[in-house]
């Protein structure tokens, strides 16, 4: 025959269930906010990168045209 579980048994297996599961989700939850955080700084960084271009007078890599 085989023995039952104690109450506490049960009760710990529960609480390390409980443990597991919030730890998983908190993984979930910061890795989620990172990836948010990266594809923010990576907008602003190119939105930057926009309105430098925008302000900054054409250049040209040849010399003056010469016309006939």
């Amino acid at each position: 025959m085989v023995p039952r579980r104690s109450a506490d048994e049960r009760l710990g297996k529960v609480f390390a269930g409980i443990a597991i599961t919030a730890v998983l989700w908190a993984g979930c939850v910061g890795w989620s906010f990172l990836q948010h955080t990266l594809e923010k700084q990576k907008a602003e960084q190119e939105k930057q990168q926009r309105q430098a271009q925008r302000y900054q007078p054409p250049t040209h890599s040849s010399g003056p045209e010469k016309g006939p």
